[in-house]
């Protein structure tokens, strides 16, 4: 019978709203997919797919840094069904999921 103490560590945990992706309204009504984003500087990457793989939209942004929203619109209407928003750019890979009603 011994006893023995582990060491103590110290956890913080943050409220961070840098790196944050919205997606309004989803499902979506129109043609038109909404991002409220809250990032870093950067250039980012947006690509939308369909259930098979296929990229519907890929579009480049450059972000100025802080809260901002972009308005994602695909070139023919959107069937209904579940697609697949990607965010990538300054070392983030954020993906959503999307549902066209």
């Amino acid at each position: 019978g011994q006893v023995k103490y582990s060491q103590v560590v110290r956890v913080t945990i943050t409220n961070s709203t840098v790196n944050k992706v919205n997606i309004y309204p989803n499902p979506i009504n129109g043609n038109t997919i909404v991002l409220q984003m809250s990032l870093q500087k950067g250039n980012y990457v947006i690509s939308l797919t369909n259930k098979l793989g296929q990229q519907i939209v890929t579009k480049v942004i450059g972000h100025a840094g802080g809260s901002a929203t972009e308005n994602i619109e695909p070139l023919k209407a959107l069937a209904a069904g579940v697609y697949q928003l990607r965010l990538r750019g300054n070392g983030i890979d954020i993906i959503h999921q999307v549902i066209k009603n």
